[in-house]
Protein backbone atom coordinates (compact mmCIF):
# COMPACT_ATOMS: atom_id res chain seq x y z
CA UNK A 1 0.00 0.00 0.00
CA UNK A 2 2.02 3.63 -1.18
CA UNK A 3 0.34 6.79 -1.16
CA UNK A 4 -0.26 7.86 -5.00
CA UNK A 5 1.29 11.83 -3.86
CA UNK A 6 -2.45 12.92 -4.75
CA UNK A 7 -5.13 12.04 -1.67
CA UNK A 8 -5.44 8.55 -3.32
CA UNK A 9 -3.24 5.24 -2.70
CA UNK A 10 -2.24 2.15 -4.40
CA UNK A 11 -2.98 -1.25 -3.48
CA UNK A 12 -1.02 -3.97 -4.62
CA UNK A 13 -2.24 -8.17 -3.96
CA UNK A 14 -1.26 -11.40 -5.20
CA UNK A 15 -4.21 -13.56 -6.57
CA UNK A 16 -3.02 -17.25 -5.50
CA UNK A 17 -3.60 -19.77 -8.85
CA UNK A 18 -3.38 -22.87 -6.80
CA UNK A 19 -6.80 -24.04 -8.10
CA UNK A 20 -6.45 -23.21 -11.86
CA UNK A 21 -2.85 -23.58 -12.74
CA UNK A 22 -0.81 -23.00 -9.59
CA UNK A 23 1.82 -20.23 -8.19
CA UNK A 24 0.83 -16.76 -7.97
CA UNK A 25 0.09 -13.62 -10.18
CA UNK A 26 0.44 -9.95 -8.80
CA UNK A 27 -1.87 -7.44 -9.90
CA UNK A 28 -1.90 -3.26 -8.43
CA UNK A 29 -5.14 -0.70 -8.21
CA UNK A 30 -5.01 3.09 -7.95
CA UNK A 31 -7.92 4.40 -5.67
CA UNK A 32 -8.50 8.17 -5.58
CA UNK A 33 -9.04 10.66 -2.84
CA UNK A 34 -12.69 9.74 -2.91
CA UNK A 35 -12.40 5.70 -2.03
CA UNK A 36 -13.21 4.41 -5.96
CA UNK A 37 -10.92 3.02 -8.05
CA UNK A 38 -9.28 5.64 -9.92
CA UNK A 39 -11.13 5.81 -13.48
CA UNK A 40 -8.17 5.28 -16.15
CA UNK A 41 -7.00 2.14 -14.36
CA UNK A 42 -9.04 -1.37 -14.84
CA UNK A 43 -11.32 -1.79 -12.04
CA UNK A 44 -9.92 -5.52 -11.36
CA UNK A 45 -6.22 -4.23 -11.26
CA UNK A 46 -3.08 -3.97 -13.55
CA UNK A 47 -1.67 -7.88 -13.55
CA UNK A 48 1.68 -6.31 -13.83
CA UNK A 49 3.24 -10.07 -12.86
CA UNK A 50 1.13 -12.53 -14.48
CA UNK A 51 2.29 -15.34 -16.72
CA UNK A 52 2.52 -19.18 -16.91
CA UNK A 53 5.12 -18.88 -14.09
CA UNK A 54 4.61 -18.66 -10.02
CA UNK A 55 4.81 -14.58 -9.09
CA UNK A 56 5.29 -13.58 -5.41
CA UNK A 57 7.05 -11.44 -3.00
CA UNK A 58 5.73 -7.74 -4.76
CA UNK A 59 7.15 -4.85 -3.47
CA UNK A 60 6.36 -1.21 -4.67
CA UNK A 61 8.19 2.26 -4.12
CA UNK A 62 6.88 5.98 -5.25
CA UNK A 63 8.41 7.05 -8.49
CA UNK A 64 8.16 10.46 -7.36
CA UNK A 65 5.74 11.36 -10.20
CA UNK A 66 2.46 10.04 -8.73
CA UNK A 67 3.37 6.37 -10.78
CA UNK A 68 4.93 3.41 -8.73
CA UNK A 69 7.87 1.34 -9.12
CA UNK A 70 7.03 -2.45 -8.50
CA UNK A 71 9.46 -5.32 -8.28
CA UNK A 72 9.09 -9.27 -7.47
CA UNK A 73 9.78 -12.98 -7.81
CA UNK A 74 9.37 -14.77 -10.93
CA UNK A 75 10.09 -18.38 -10.99
CA UNK A 76 10.19 -20.71 -13.70
CA UNK A 77 8.94 -23.94 -13.53
CA UNK A 78 12.05 -26.93 -14.41
CA UNK A 79 10.50 -30.39 -14.32
CA UNK A 80 9.40 -31.02 -11.03
CA UNK A 81 10.23 -27.57 -9.19
CA UNK A 82 11.02 -24.09 -9.72
CA UNK A 83 14.00 -22.36 -10.61
CA UNK A 84 16.11 -19.75 -7.87
CA UNK A 85 13.91 -17.43 -9.50
CA UNK A 86 14.70 -13.90 -11.00
CA UNK A 87 14.07 -10.43 -9.84
CA UNK A 88 11.84 -8.33 -12.16
CA UNK A 89 11.17 -4.96 -11.70
CA UNK A 90 8.46 -2.69 -14.12
CA UNK A 91 6.84 1.13 -13.92
CA UNK A 92 3.66 1.90 -13.83
CA UNK A 93 2.16 5.44 -14.51
CA UNK A 94 -0.61 7.16 -12.51
CA UNK A 95 -2.92 6.45 -15.38
CA UNK A 96 -2.16 2.78 -15.09
CA UNK A 97 -0.11 2.25 -18.33
CA UNK A 98 3.57 0.93 -18.11
CA UNK A 99 6.00 3.24 -18.73
CA UNK A 100 7.44 4.65 -22.12
CA UNK A 101 10.61 2.25 -22.85
CA UNK A 102 9.75 -0.76 -20.27
CA UNK A 103 8.71 -3.82 -21.63
CA UNK A 104 5.16 -5.56 -20.29
CA UNK A 105 6.61 -7.81 -18.31
CA UNK A 106 9.05 -5.43 -16.83
CA UNK A 107 13.36 -6.45 -16.68
CA UNK A 108 15.04 -8.59 -14.97
CA UNK A 109 17.59 -7.33 -12.36
CA UNK A 110 18.62 -10.43 -10.33
CA UNK A 111 19.00 -13.52 -12.04
CA UNK A 112 21.51 -16.11 -13.15
CA UNK A 113 22.44 -19.51 -10.90
CA UNK A 114 21.72 -19.40 -7.50
CA UNK A 115 18.75 -18.31 -5.31
CA UNK A 116 17.11 -15.14 -5.29
CA UNK A 117 15.41 -13.37 -2.01
CA UNK A 118 13.64 -10.21 -2.80
CA UNK A 119 14.10 -7.43 0.05
CA UNK A 120 13.94 -4.15 -0.52
CA UNK A 121 12.95 -1.39 -3.79
CA UNK A 122 13.79 2.38 -2.62
CA UNK A 123 13.06 5.37 -4.96
CA UNK A 124 16.14 6.86 -6.24
CA UNK A 125 14.41 10.28 -6.45
CA UNK A 126 14.99 11.12 -10.27
CA UNK A 127 11.88 8.13 -11.37
CA UNK A 128 14.45 5.30 -11.05
CA UNK A 129 14.87 3.03 -7.80
CA UNK A 130 17.11 0.80 -5.99
CA UNK A 131 16.11 -3.22 -6.14
CA UNK A 132 17.62 -4.74 -3.35
CA UNK A 133 18.14 -8.54 -2.93
CA UNK A 134 20.02 -11.77 -1.78
CA UNK A 135 21.99 -13.94 -3.80
CA UNK A 136 23.63 -17.06 -3.60
CA UNK A 137 25.59 -17.22 -7.62
CA UNK A 138 29.29 -16.74 -5.97
CA UNK A 139 30.10 -18.99 -2.73
CA UNK A 140 26.03 -20.67 -1.85
CA UNK A 141 26.29 -17.74 0.69
CA UNK A 142 23.46 -15.53 1.07
CA UNK A 143 24.99 -11.96 -0.49
CA UNK A 144 23.32 -8.59 -0.55
CA UNK A 145 23.17 -7.49 -4.11
CA UNK A 146 21.44 -4.14 -5.26
CA UNK A 147 20.86 -2.87 -8.54
CA UNK A 148 19.45 0.54 -9.81
CA UNK A 149 17.21 1.12 -12.75
CA UNK A 150 16.38 4.58 -14.50
CA UNK A 151 13.25 6.26 -15.03
CA UNK A 152 13.25 4.92 -18.61
CA UNK A 153 13.32 1.02 -18.08
CA UNK A 154 16.99 0.61 -18.21
CA UNK A 155 19.72 -0.38 -15.95
CA UNK A 156 21.90 2.73 -14.98
CA UNK A 157 25.32 3.80 -16.31
CA UNK A 158 27.93 2.39 -14.61
CA UNK A 159 26.14 -0.94 -12.94
CA UNK A 160 27.21 -4.27 -13.86
CA UNK A 161 24.21 -5.54 -15.65
CA UNK A 162 23.43 -8.65 -13.30
CA UNK A 163 23.65 -6.66 -10.13
CA UNK A 164 26.12 -4.79 -7.64
CA UNK A 165 27.49 -6.88 -4.94
CA UNK A 166 27.51 -5.03 -1.80
CA UNK A 167 29.84 -6.24 0.37
CA UNK A 168 32.78 -8.83 -0.80
CA UNK A 169 33.54 -11.14 2.62
CA UNK A 170 31.92 -14.56 2.47
CA UNK A 171 29.51 -14.90 5.31
CA UNK A 172 25.76 -15.17 5.41
CA UNK A 173 24.26 -11.26 4.97
CA UNK A 174 20.71 -12.35 5.24
CA UNK A 175 17.50 -10.25 6.93
CA UNK A 176 18.62 -6.63 4.46
CA UNK A 177 16.91 -3.50 5.25
CA UNK A 178 17.23 -0.28 2.58
CA UNK A 179 15.93 3.79 2.89
CA UNK A 180 17.07 6.55 0.74
CA UNK A 181 20.08 8.56 1.69
CA UNK A 182 18.04 11.73 0.70
CA UNK A 183 20.81 12.35 -1.75
CA UNK A 184 19.50 9.80 -4.67
CA UNK A 185 21.85 7.02 -3.26
CA UNK A 186 21.29 4.07 -0.73
CA UNK A 187 21.72 3.17 2.38
CA UNK A 188 21.88 -0.52 3.59
CA UNK A 189 21.83 -2.70 6.32
CA UNK A 190 22.33 -6.59 7.18
CA UNK A 191 23.14 -9.28 9.62
CA UNK A 192 26.15 -11.03 9.22
CA UNK A 193 27.12 -14.27 10.67
CA UNK A 194 30.97 -13.34 9.16
CA UNK A 195 32.15 -14.20 12.88
CA UNK A 196 30.28 -17.22 13.46
CA UNK A 197 32.17 -19.48 15.40
CA UNK A 198 33.74 -22.71 13.10
CA UNK A 199 31.53 -26.09 13.66
CA UNK A 200 28.53 -23.82 14.19
CA UNK A 201 25.29 -25.13 13.20
CA UNK A 202 24.29 -22.78 10.44
CA UNK A 203 20.80 -22.77 11.67
CA UNK A 204 21.69 -21.26 15.14
CA UNK A 205 21.11 -17.30 15.19
CA UNK A 206 24.32 -15.59 14.79
CA UNK A 207 24.94 -12.28 13.34
CA UNK A 208 26.76 -8.84 13.49
CA UNK A 209 25.23 -5.82 12.23
CA UNK A 210 26.83 -4.15 9.10
CA UNK A 211 26.03 -1.34 7.02
CA UNK A 212 26.95 0.11 3.28
CA UNK A 213 26.04 3.88 1.64
CA UNK A 214 25.60 3.25 -2.16
CA UNK A 215 25.87 6.43 -4.13
CA UNK A 216 23.80 6.81 -7.69
CA UNK A 217 27.51 6.14 -9.49
CA UNK A 218 27.40 2.20 -7.83
CA UNK A 219 30.09 3.01 -5.54
CA UNK A 220 30.75 3.28 -1.82
CA UNK A 221 30.27 6.71 -0.31
CA UNK A 222 33.51 8.05 1.05
CA UNK A 223 34.55 7.36 4.75
CA UNK A 224 32.33 3.49 4.04
CA UNK A 225 34.54 0.29 4.15
CA UNK A 226 33.76 -2.11 0.92
CA UNK A 227 33.50 -4.72 3.51
CA UNK A 228 30.71 -3.03 5.29
CA UNK A 229 30.54 -0.84 8.07
CA UNK A 230 30.20 -2.31 11.74
CA UNK A 231 26.96 -1.41 13.13
CA UNK A 232 27.07 -3.51 15.92
CA UNK A 233 29.87 -6.55 16.89
CA UNK A 234 29.23 -7.16 20.38
CA UNK A 235 29.06 -10.80 21.62
CA UNK A 236 25.60 -12.65 21.31
CA UNK A 237 23.27 -12.34 18.27
CA UNK A 238 21.72 -9.19 16.79
CA UNK A 239 18.86 -9.88 14.92
CA UNK A 240 16.78 -7.99 11.78
CA UNK A 241 18.04 -4.79 11.97
CA UNK A 242 15.44 -2.19 10.92
CA UNK A 243 15.97 1.25 9.43
CA UNK A 244 15.51 4.44 8.46
CA UNK A 245 16.66 7.72 7.31
CA UNK A 246 18.98 10.75 9.68
CA UNK A 247 18.73 13.68 7.51
CA UNK A 248 22.09 13.23 7.04
CA UNK A 249 22.26 10.86 4.62
CA UNK A 250 22.49 8.41 6.97
CA UNK A 251 20.72 6.49 8.82
CA UNK A 252 19.20 4.95 12.38
CA UNK A 253 19.09 1.06 12.97
CA UNK A 254 16.83 -0.83 15.47
CA UNK A 255 17.29 -4.45 16.49
CA UNK A 256 16.91 -7.37 18.40
CA UNK A 257 19.83 -8.32 20.75
CA UNK A 258 21.36 -10.68 23.20
CA UNK A 259 24.45 -9.77 24.12
CA UNK A 260 23.39 -9.24 28.10
CA UNK A 261 20.23 -11.53 27.88
CA UNK A 262 17.97 -12.43 24.64
CA UNK A 263 15.14 -9.93 23.77
CA UNK A 264 16.30 -6.09 24.47
CA UNK A 265 16.08 -3.49 22.20
CA UNK A 266 18.89 -1.27 20.78
CA UNK A 267 19.60 1.30 18.42
CA UNK A 268 22.35 3.04 16.97
CA UNK A 269 22.93 6.25 14.54
CA UNK A 270 25.30 6.35 11.59
CA UNK A 271 26.43 9.79 9.61
CA UNK A 272 26.27 10.30 6.05
CA UNK A 273 29.92 10.29 6.59
CA UNK A 274 30.06 6.49 7.90
CA UNK A 275 30.67 8.06 11.51
CA UNK A 276 28.56 6.94 14.54
CA UNK A 277 26.58 9.78 15.79
CA UNK A 278 28.04 11.45 18.40
CA UNK A 279 26.49 10.85 21.76
CA UNK A 280 25.67 7.06 20.30
CA UNK A 281 27.85 4.73 21.99
CA UNK A 282 29.77 1.89 20.04
CA UNK A 283 27.50 -0.81 19.26
CA UNK A 284 24.45 0.75 19.78
CA UNK A 285 22.37 2.45 22.45
CA UNK A 286 19.82 0.14 25.40
CA UNK A 287 16.54 1.11 24.04
CA UNK A 288 14.49 -1.36 26.16
CA UNK A 289 15.89 -4.12 28.60
CA UNK A 290 12.38 -5.26 29.58
CA UNK A 291 11.92 -8.43 31.00
CA UNK A 292 10.50 -10.67 28.17
CA UNK A 293 10.96 -11.39 24.37
CA UNK A 294 11.42 -8.27 22.66
CA UNK A 295 11.17 -8.53 18.68
CA UNK A 296 10.63 -6.58 15.43
CA UNK A 297 11.54 -3.37 16.43
CA UNK A 298 10.89 -0.82 13.64
CA UNK A 299 12.16 2.70 13.40
CA UNK A 300 10.42 6.13 12.17
CA UNK A 301 12.40 9.51 11.71
CA UNK A 302 11.36 11.90 14.07
CA UNK A 303 12.48 14.73 11.74
CA UNK A 304 15.45 15.54 14.08
CA UNK A 305 18.57 13.37 13.47
CA UNK A 306 16.49 10.83 15.88
CA UNK A 307 13.75 8.21 16.02
CA UNK A 308 10.56 6.40 17.01
CA UNK A 309 10.47 2.97 17.49
CA UNK A 310 7.73 0.53 18.15
CA UNK A 311 8.44 -3.41 18.64
CA UNK A 312 6.62 -6.57 20.19
CA UNK A 313 7.09 -8.07 23.72
CA UNK A 314 6.59 -11.92 22.50
CA UNK A 315 6.22 -12.84 25.66
CA UNK A 316 3.71 -11.39 27.18
CA UNK A 317 2.24 -10.02 23.74
CA UNK A 318 2.62 -6.54 24.81
CA UNK A 319 3.13 -3.76 21.98
CA UNK A 320 5.82 -1.18 22.97
CA UNK A 321 7.20 2.27 21.65
CA UNK A 322 9.94 4.71 22.83
CA UNK A 323 11.58 8.01 21.23
CA UNK A 324 15.22 8.10 20.61
CA UNK A 325 16.61 11.43 20.32
CA UNK A 326 19.36 12.29 17.24
CA UNK A 327 21.44 12.66 20.72
CA UNK A 328 21.72 8.78 21.42
CA UNK A 329 19.54 9.74 24.63
CA UNK A 330 15.40 8.70 25.20
CA UNK A 331 13.34 11.64 25.03
CA UNK A 332 12.05 12.86 28.21
CA UNK A 333 8.53 11.81 29.06
CA UNK A 334 9.23 8.34 28.14
CA UNK A 335 8.95 5.41 30.52
CA UNK A 336 12.87 4.14 30.64
CA UNK A 337 12.34 1.08 28.58
CA UNK A 338 9.94 2.21 26.49
CA UNK A 339 6.01 3.05 26.79
CA UNK A 340 3.47 0.16 26.54
CA UNK A 341 0.77 1.19 23.93
CA UNK A 342 -2.17 -0.35 25.48
CA UNK A 343 -2.77 -0.18 29.08
CA UNK A 344 -5.24 -3.02 29.57
CA UNK A 345 -3.99 -6.28 30.87
CA UNK A 346 -6.65 -8.40 28.54
CA UNK A 347 -5.17 -7.19 25.24
CA UNK A 348 -2.14 -8.76 23.02
CA UNK A 349 -0.83 -6.82 20.61
CA UNK A 350 1.01 -8.19 17.79
CA UNK A 351 2.35 -7.27 13.86
CA UNK A 352 3.62 -3.72 14.56
CA UNK A 353 4.48 -1.47 12.13
CA UNK A 354 5.13 2.62 12.32
CA UNK A 355 5.61 5.57 10.02
CA UNK A 356 6.38 9.30 10.18
CA UNK A 357 3.62 11.46 10.13
CA UNK A 358 5.87 14.65 8.54
CA UNK A 359 5.59 16.92 11.21
CA UNK A 360 7.79 15.41 13.55
CA UNK A 361 5.93 12.81 15.29
CA UNK A 362 5.28 8.91 14.47
CA UNK A 363 1.98 6.84 14.02
CA UNK A 364 2.28 3.21 15.08
CA UNK A 365 -0.53 0.60 14.08
CA UNK A 366 -1.01 -3.16 15.34
CA UNK A 367 -2.92 -6.52 15.34
CA UNK A 368 -5.02 -6.59 18.73
CA UNK A 369 -6.75 -9.06 20.93
CA UNK A 370 -9.06 -8.35 23.42
CA UNK A 371 -10.65 -10.29 25.90
CA UNK A 372 -14.85 -9.21 25.74
CA UNK A 373 -17.54 -9.55 28.32
CA UNK A 374 -18.27 -13.14 27.43
CA UNK A 375 -15.05 -14.43 27.52
CA UNK A 376 -14.37 -14.71 23.99
CA UNK A 377 -11.98 -12.48 22.03
CA UNK A 378 -12.52 -9.17 19.85
CA UNK A 379 -9.63 -8.58 17.43
CA UNK A 380 -9.50 -5.26 15.60
CA UNK A 381 -6.67 -2.79 14.25
CA UNK A 382 -5.68 0.06 16.05
CA UNK A 383 -3.49 3.04 16.17
CA UNK A 384 -1.48 5.14 18.28
CA UNK A 385 0.28 8.71 17.92
CA UNK A 386 3.45 8.77 19.28
CA UNK A 387 4.63 12.95 19.96
CA UNK A 388 8.30 13.77 21.74
CA UNK A 389 7.25 13.45 25.16
CA UNK A 390 4.88 10.49 24.85
CA UNK A 391 1.37 8.96 23.61
CA UNK A 392 -1.29 11.30 22.68
CA UNK A 393 -3.32 10.57 25.67
CA UNK A 394 -6.95 10.29 24.61
CA UNK A 395 -8.46 8.48 21.46
CA UNK A 396 -10.73 11.61 20.90
CA UNK A 397 -9.91 14.62 18.55
CA UNK A 398 -11.84 17.74 17.68
CA UNK A 399 -13.52 17.25 14.04
CA UNK A 400 -15.64 20.23 14.16
CA UNK A 401 -15.75 23.78 15.32
CA UNK A 402 -18.66 25.94 14.10
CA UNK A 403 -19.66 29.36 15.70
CA UNK A 404 -22.16 32.18 14.56
CA UNK A 405 -22.64 35.22 16.85
CA UNK A 406 -25.16 33.50 19.26
CA UNK A 407 -23.59 30.35 19.50
CA UNK A 408 -20.74 27.72 19.32
CA UNK A 409 -21.41 24.27 17.90
CA UNK A 410 -18.47 21.61 18.59
CA UNK A 411 -17.76 18.06 17.87
CA UNK A 412 -15.03 15.52 18.53
CA UNK A 413 -15.10 11.62 16.99
CA UNK A 414 -13.26 8.57 18.38
CA UNK A 415 -13.75 5.03 18.71
CA UNK A 416 -16.82 4.03 20.85
CA UNK A 417 -16.71 7.58 22.34
CA UNK A 418 -20.19 7.13 23.34
CA UNK A 419 -19.88 4.85 26.03
CA UNK A 420 -17.85 7.11 28.58
CA UNK A 421 -19.08 10.31 30.05
CA UNK A 422 -16.47 13.41 28.85
CA UNK A 423 -17.49 17.27 30.29
CA UNK A 424 -17.04 20.42 28.03
CA UNK A 425 -15.27 22.84 29.53
CA UNK A 426 -14.63 27.35 28.63
CA UNK A 427 -12.48 29.82 29.38
CA UNK A 428 -11.84 33.36 28.18
CA UNK A 429 -7.88 33.66 29.05
CA UNK A 430 -6.96 30.10 28.99
CA UNK A 431 -6.10 29.23 32.54
CA UNK A 432 -9.36 29.62 34.41
CA UNK A 433 -11.56 27.09 33.50
CA UNK A 434 -15.76 26.31 33.72
CA UNK A 435 -17.54 23.08 33.42
CA UNK A 436 -20.94 24.11 30.70
CA UNK A 437 -22.23 19.91 30.78
CA UNK A 438 -21.42 16.79 29.41
CA UNK A 439 -20.92 16.35 25.42
CA UNK A 440 -23.76 13.99 24.05
CA UNK A 441 -23.64 11.44 21.89
CA UNK A 442 -24.29 11.63 18.08
CA UNK A 443 -24.12 9.11 17.59
CA UNK A 444 -21.83 5.39 18.81
CA UNK A 445 -18.19 7.65 18.00
CA UNK A 446 -19.42 11.34 17.50
CA UNK A 447 -19.69 13.42 20.51
CA UNK A 448 -21.22 17.27 20.18
CA UNK A 449 -21.83 20.53 22.05
CA UNK A 450 -23.63 23.71 21.62
CA UNK A 451 -22.83 26.93 23.74
CA UNK A 452 -25.49 28.66 23.52
CA UNK A 453 -24.24 31.25 26.09
CA UNK A 454 -21.30 33.26 24.30
CA UNK A 455 -21.38 36.92 23.66
CA UNK A 456 -21.07 38.21 19.95
CA UNK A 457 -17.12 39.12 19.79
CA UNK A 458 -15.67 37.31 22.23
CA UNK A 459 -13.28 34.41 22.28
CA UNK A 460 -13.33 31.31 23.93
CA UNK A 461 -11.43 28.28 24.82
CA UNK A 462 -12.67 24.98 24.68
CA UNK A 463 -11.40 21.60 25.74
CA UNK A 464 -12.65 18.02 26.86
CA UNK A 465 -12.09 16.91 30.11
CA UNK A 466 -13.48 13.10 31.52
CA UNK A 467 -15.28 12.02 34.35
CA UNK A 468 -11.67 12.26 36.55
CA UNK A 469 -11.16 15.37 35.51
CA UNK A 470 -8.28 14.77 33.41
CA UNK A 471 -7.91 16.71 29.86
CA UNK A 472 -8.31 14.22 26.65
CA UNK A 473 -8.37 16.83 24.23
CA UNK A 474 -6.74 20.30 24.68
CA UNK A 475 -8.08 23.88 23.89
CA UNK A 476 -9.08 25.03 21.17
CA UNK A 477 -10.08 28.87 20.63
CA UNK A 478 -12.79 29.83 19.25
CA UNK A 479 -13.74 33.36 17.82
CA UNK A 480 -17.92 34.46 17.86
CA UNK A 481 -18.48 36.38 15.19
CA UNK A 482 -20.16 39.98 16.26
CA UNK A 483 -22.17 39.70 12.74
CA UNK A 484 -22.41 36.43 10.77
CA UNK A 485 -20.49 36.92 7.50
CA UNK A 486 -19.34 35.32 3.69
CA UNK A 487 -15.66 35.52 4.13
CA UNK A 488 -12.71 33.32 3.29
CA UNK A 489 -10.04 34.05 6.05
CA UNK A 490 -8.03 30.94 4.77
CA UNK A 491 -5.25 28.50 5.95
CA UNK A 492 -3.98 29.37 9.70
CA UNK A 493 -0.80 29.59 9.58
CA UNK A 494 -0.12 30.06 6.05
CA UNK A 495 2.40 28.50 5.14
CA UNK A 496 0.54 25.18 6.33
CA UNK A 497 2.15 22.12 6.95
CA UNK A 498 0.40 19.56 4.58
CA UNK A 499 -0.30 17.31 8.01
CA UNK A 500 -2.14 19.93 10.08
CA UNK A 501 -3.85 22.19 7.25
CA UNK A 502 -7.18 24.38 8.58
CA UNK A 503 -9.17 26.76 6.61
CA UNK A 504 -11.45 29.31 8.38
CA UNK A 505 -13.80 30.77 6.89
CA UNK A 506 -17.65 32.35 7.72
CA UNK A 507 -20.91 32.39 6.06
CA UNK A 508 -23.96 34.88 6.20
CA UNK A 509 -26.75 32.72 6.20
CA UNK A 510 -27.09 28.80 5.10
CA UNK A 511 -27.03 27.25 1.32
CA UNK A 512 -25.50 25.12 -0.61
CA UNK A 513 -21.98 25.81 -1.52
CA UNK A 514 -18.25 24.34 -1.04
CA UNK A 515 -14.95 25.34 -0.17
CA UNK A 516 -12.25 24.09 -2.66
CA UNK A 517 -8.56 23.41 -2.54
CA UNK A 518 -7.30 23.58 -6.42
CA UNK A 519 -3.73 23.40 -7.81
CA UNK A 520 -2.23 25.86 -10.24
CA UNK A 521 -3.35 24.24 -13.04
CA UNK A 522 -7.08 24.65 -11.48
CA UNK A 523 -7.61 20.67 -10.78
CA UNK A 524 -9.54 20.68 -7.54
CA UNK A 525 -7.67 18.28 -5.04
CA UNK A 526 -9.92 18.43 -1.77
CA UNK A 527 -13.28 19.98 -1.10
CA UNK A 528 -15.60 20.14 1.80
CA UNK A 529 -19.47 20.49 0.80
CA UNK A 530 -21.06 23.41 3.53
CA UNK A 531 -24.76 22.89 2.15
CA UNK A 532 -25.54 21.70 6.10
CA UNK A 533 -23.25 24.80 7.79
CA UNK A 534 -25.18 27.49 10.37
CA UNK A 535 -24.08 30.98 9.71
CA UNK A 536 -21.12 32.10 11.62
CA UNK A 537 -17.02 31.16 11.61
CA UNK A 538 -15.88 27.78 10.66
CA UNK A 539 -12.75 26.07 10.45
CA UNK A 540 -12.34 23.20 8.10
CA UNK A 541 -9.65 20.61 8.71
CA UNK A 542 -8.27 18.96 4.62
CA UNK A 543 -6.34 15.45 6.49
CA UNK A 544 -6.21 14.23 2.96
CA UNK A 545 -3.65 17.42 2.49
CA UNK A 546 -0.92 15.06 4.44
CA UNK A 547 -0.23 13.66 0.45
CA UNK A 548 0.02 16.63 -0.81
CA UNK A 549 3.09 17.65 -3.07
CA UNK A 550 4.99 20.85 -1.41
CA UNK A 551 3.78 23.98 -3.54
CA UNK A 552 1.56 27.07 -4.06
CA UNK A 553 -2.00 26.13 -3.97
CA UNK A 554 -5.95 28.44 -4.12
CA UNK A 555 -8.73 28.21 -1.86
CA UNK A 556 -11.77 29.05 -3.20
CA UNK A 557 -15.72 28.98 -0.87
CA UNK A 558 -18.48 29.36 -3.38
CA UNK A 559 -21.94 29.42 -2.14
CA UNK A 560 -24.96 31.16 -4.41
CA UNK A 561 -23.60 34.24 -5.39
CA UNK A 562 -20.56 34.92 -3.56
CA UNK A 563 -17.43 33.55 -4.05
CA UNK A 564 -14.25 34.23 -2.29
CA UNK A 565 -10.69 33.42 -3.09
CA UNK A 566 -7.21 32.50 -1.26
CA UNK A 567 -4.13 31.94 -1.78
CA UNK A 568 -2.38 29.10 0.12
CA UNK A 569 1.39 27.54 0.59
CA UNK A 570 1.98 23.84 1.30
CA UNK A 571 4.98 23.07 3.17
CA UNK A 572 6.11 19.90 4.55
Amino acid sequence: MLPDGAGGVYIGWFVNKVLVDGGRDSYALRFGSDGLPHPSWPAAGVPYAANEWDESDAKVCSDGQHGIIVTWMSYQETGSSFDGGDCRVLRLLESGAVAPGWPDSGIAVGFGPGYHVLRKVVSDGLGGAYIVWNDTRNTGFFQVFVQRVTSFGAISPGWPVDGLRVCPVDSHQFLVDATSDDQHGLVLTWDDDRERPPGTDIMVPYGDIYAARIKPDGTHAEGWPLDGTPICVSPGVQWYPRMCPDGTGGALMAWADSRNRWGEIFMQRILGNGQVAPGWPVNGALVSSLPGEGLDPKPASDGAGGAYVAWHNDTYGYGYAHHMLGTGTAAPGWAPSGTRLVDITESLQDQMDICSDGAGNAITVWSDLRFNATGGIDGSIRAQKLVRDGLVPTQLAMRTVESSSDRVRLSWWGTGASQATFIVQRSEDGSDWSALGNATSLDADQLVYEDATVEPGQRYAYRLVNAAGQVVVTAEWVDVPAAARFALAGARPNPARASELSVAFSLAARGQGALELLDLAGRRAAWRDIGALAPGNHTARFHEASAFAPGIYWLRLSQGANHATARLVVIR
